[in-house]
């Protein structure tokens, strides 16, 4: 076969003359038996014949772009187009090559009897006249051409070029609902532009850059092959389109030069135009998707009325499949609320085939990205886009069974929702014949009530630095449990910002912890938290049916207990915490990684210096009239400022207490800020600081003292040793009111390793040496293995480390040496902007420990909360993204990489 055959209506055929009498009937007339055929008309794509026959019953034709000698016509019915014989009729033969010769070959029968004579036509279609941009001049299964034909403002300007670009629709479709342009797109598709004539050849051979032997270039940087444009299948639906650029540097946005270079990189469009236009408008998914020209994508809204050079897009599908004669089942099994089996089985005539299931909400989303033709998911299951975007099985020629919650949806289903399946089979590699197979299912509703979880805050009054809860489940129901464990008041800043319980429920429960969960005795855990400090528990647990508990403030699976307060010690009245008061020069040499003005990367040494306030409290001064005038801002009047103040009072002479008189501390204030990308993420916030800012907020004014700073002690001993002590889970950061908490820490940048906490020939303290004088403090760094159980050891100084764990943990530019104190601050430095928020994600790891204990009690670390800023609010604006939008903006982002 050439092409696609259509027959146009035959002309009526004149009724033989009846007998007069019926009883002596006249001999019939002998009727003639012919078979013509000839050219009717042609153009570039097609050929219509005109047939004739009489006698005849039947009619096939093949087509040959050779002439043929010796056919017989019963090859012409088995392998060529089968037609009803009429009197009179036109075949239509579409979808042919422009400016080729063709043979056509007729042949008839009557009954089983064939007709002595096969009719030949010689025809050709015309060549194109290349008159628009774009013309498409073939298409097959596999393959398209689209010819290029450079208007003459091109032509005449060595400044101009067309550029061009072509995908499938979906991904089209994805980029511009991002809100991208076709400027956009035309910039962004590389080089990809022409000053002269040329016919664009997309097929399967030309997928990959090939070199001078016919084999595949591979890239060194990406690790793959070079791909020239994404693999194309059958039934594929194309967008092609070119536009008009000058030559000028690259723009961003739309809008003026962005400096990377120049070339052909500034579109002929009125973008002045189309924005002064409300904005314009996207190019609708609706649109007009019938092969040839679009004009007009979303009338009165496109882009194409703002170019000003020449600009066109071509829209069709490549040819679609031959139909696969084979059965494919497909079985829904052991069907409940959340989850379902599905099992396909090909027969003997599937090569392999691809498969997914989705949700009701995703076909509808894809099928809008299909410009709501849901034929096309024949192709957009086998389509290269899918494969990449989405979950896609991929099978031989065997059986597959799956748990569709397991496999494609990585969780339970939703009850009562439709979910569909769908199978695109090939009857060869190269899936030129397909099957495609649609079927849904809908899955039950749920009969379970909500599983029932009692926490419990285990009271023993016994430990400073552990929460203790124990968690059961009396129905013993459960099958999966997750909890959230912080600060109070850190759940209620971070509720109140939008989430909820369960969505910070995220630490899970391994499977022996569920079993004793669903025990009588149930689980005890303990939770790492500083000493005076509440801390919450709340647990989210889920039945057979995905059915969660009911996890709301005052319900049964959330608790409170509060840690018992360090014992005071004894003060010992060193002289030292007089003689060392006062304001100190800190200086220490620190190793910095930056970029030149060539932006290559250099390192070197710098000293650095940092104001340091040495004390033996926090002081309260009074308050004056622009603090009175920051609170009468929020309605606060003066009389309620007083009290609050007075509390604030309070909550200072009880960390002068316990934090520092009773623990025989000095408290240091201060830090160097030598971070080149951000120079106030240690700048210096005091107590008070914090209570008069209109920035910072804080669930209580026991949080203030948490979080000011950077802030950090000198212990001084009965026998007059001085040390810094640090312990990330004994004692509170360094600072807490910005982005990340900092914690003193012991770090060594050879073998980029650090202490956090006392451990193994770590003591938790940097030995501190002050001069006779009392004029200079030298703070030393330990010396500590650097990694568990290593012999090798190095010096670890004194660092600020941002972060609760390794994982997240922020270090720009560590210290490398001693540091030194002198004695007084001249400096007139000023202090440099910052923001005043506290996003912080309390997240202690958790301790290896060992028991002997029949039912010990399970260490669990802290939930990480991501919280809101510690600002005041403004209305929020919520987003939320489904995995398909996430896989398009994935696979977007790959696209132009590429």
């Amino acid at each position: 076969m050439c092409g696609i055959v259509s027959c146009g209506q035959p002309e009526p055929t004149p009724e033989p003359d009846k007998p007069d009498n019926p009883d002596n009937p006249e001999k019939p007339e002998q009727v003639e038996t012919y078979l013509r055929a000839d050219l009717q008309a042609s153009d570039q794509s097609s050929i219509q014949i005109k047939v004739e026959t009489s006698g005849l019953d039947s009619l096939a034709y093949i087509c040959y772009e050779s002439q043929q000698d010796a056919l017989q016509a019963s090859i012409i019915f088995r392998r060529g187009e089968k037609l009803k014989a009429e009197s009179s009729s036109t075949v239509n033969i579409e979808e042919l090559k422009a400016d080729s010769k063709y043979y056509f070959y007729f042949a008839g029968k009557t009954g089983s009897k064939y007709y002595d004579e096969i009719v030949e036509v010689e025809a050709s279609t015309t060549p194109y006249v290349f008159t628009d941009l774009l013309t498409l001049v073939e298409v097959g299964k596999r393959d398209y051409k689209v010819h290029i034909n450079v208007p003459e403002s091109v032509e005449n300007d060595d400044t101009r070029s067309i550029r061009y670009a072509f995908s499938c629709i979906p991904l089209y479709l994805s980029k511009k609902l991002t809100g991208m342009h076709d400027t956009d797109l035309l910039y962004q598709n590389m080089q990809v532009d022409t000053r002269v004539d040329k016919t664009i050849d997309i097929n399967v051979d030309n997928e990959f850059l090939l070199d001078e032997n016919g084999e595949p270039v591979f890239d060194e940087q990406t690790g793959q092959f070079i791909q020239l444009h994404e693999p194309i299948v059958p039934g594929e639906p194309v967008l092609f389109m070119a536009g008009e650029f000058e030559w000028g540097e690259g723009y961003i946005a739309n809008w003026g030069p962005a400096g990377d270079g120049f070339g052909y990189f500034v579109p002929m469009y009125d973008f002045k135009g189309y924005y002064g236009d409300d904005w314009g408008a996207l190019n609708a998914p609706e649109a007009m998707m019938t092969r040839g020209v679009v004009t007009d994508i979303e009338p009165g809204s496109d882009e194409h009325p703002y170019w000003t050079g020449a600009f066109q897009k071509l829209i069709f599908t490549l040819d679609q499949p031959d139909l696969l004669d084979a059965e494919i089942e497909v079985r829904v099994e052991d069907l409940s609320a959340i989850d379902a089996v599905v099992t396909i089985i090909p027969d003997e005539n599937v090569y392999g085939y691809n498969y997914c299931v989705m949700d009701d909400g995703t076909y509808q989303s894809i099928i809008n990205l299909l410009c709501g033709r849901e034929d096309w998911m024949q192709w957009f299951v086998s389509s290269y886009f899918a494969q990449f975007s989405l979950m896609i099985g991929n099978a031989g020629a065997e059986a597959v069974q799956f748990s569709v919650s397991d496999t494609f949806f990585v969780g339970p289903l939703n009850e009562q929702s439709d979910f569909h399946v769908f199978i695109t089979a090939r009857g060869n590699e190269e899936g030129t014949t397909q099957k495609f197979v649609h079927e849904v299912f809908t899955t039950k509703a749920k009969v379970l009530d909500p599983p029932v979880i009692n926490v419990t805050a285990v009271e023993d009054n016994q430990h400073e630095y552990e929460a203790k809860f124990n968690i059961k489940a009396p129905n013993k129901d459960l099958v999966s449990a997750y909890y959230g464990a912080n600060y109070i008041r850190d759940w209620v800043v971070t509720l109140n910002g939008g989430n909820t319980y369960a969505s910070l429920c995220q630490n899970y429960f391994t499977a022996d912890e569920l079993d004793q969960i669903n025990s009588d005795a149930g689980l005890t855990i303990s939770i790492p938290s500083l000493d005076g400090e509440t801390t919450r528990l709340a647990v989210l647990g889920y039945n057979e049916e995905y059915t969660p508990n009911i996890l709301i403030d005052g319900c049964s699976a959330i608790a409170d207990t509060r840690t018992k307060l360090l014992a005071l010690g004894v003060h010992n009245n060193s002289p030292l915490f007089k003689q060392l008061e006062g304001d100190w020069t800190m200086t220490a040499k620190a190793f910095v990684r930056d970029y030149d003005d060539d932006n290559n990367l250099v390192e070197y040494n710098t000293n650095v210096k940092a104001k340091i306030t040495i004390s033996q409290e926090i002081e309260a001064p009074e308050l004056t009239e622009d603090v009175y005038d920051i609170y009468e801002k929020f309605d606060w009047t003066r009389e309620e400022t007083d009290a609050y103040y007075e509390d604030f009072k309070k909550s200072a002479d009880q960390f002068n207490k316990y934090r520092l008189h009773y623990r025989n501390r000095l408290l240091c204030v201060g830090w160097y800020d030598y971070d080149i990308y951000s120079f106030s993420r240690l700048q210096t916030m005091s107590a008070f600081d914090l209570f008069t800012s209109e920035a910072y907020q804080s669930y209580d004014l026991n949080q203030i003292f948490y979080d000011f700073g950077p802030k950090w002690y000198l212990e001084i001993g009965e026998d007059g040793t001085v040390t810094v002590p640090f312990d990330q889970m004994a004692m509170p950061p360094m600072l807490n009111w910005g982005d990340t908490p900092y914690f003193v820490t012991a770090y060594d940048k050879q073998s980029n390793h650090g202490y956090r906490a006392p451990a193994e020939n770590m003591p938790g303290a940097f030995p501190v040496e002050i001069s006779a004088d009392g004029n200079t403090i030298v703070i030393k760094g330990v010396e500590a293995a650097v990694a568990d159980g290593s012999s090798e050891t190095a010096i670890h100084y004194m660092n600020a480390v941002g972060g609760w764990g390794n994982y997240d943990a922020q270090l720009y530019s560590p210290i490398i040496s001693d540091i030194t104190l002198k004695r007084g601050w001249t400096e007139t430095s000023t202090q440099n902007a910052y923001s005043r928020t506290a996003s912080r994600k309390n997240y202690v790891e958790r301790p290896e420990i060992s028991t002997e204990d029949c039912t010990p009690v399970v260490w669990k670390s802290m939930t990480e909360f991501k919280e809101p800023l510690k600002v005041r609010k403004t209305e929020p604006a919520i987003v939320t993204m489904e995995k398909l939008e996430k896989a398009l903006d994935e696979y977007v982002s790959r696209y132009h990489r590429r």
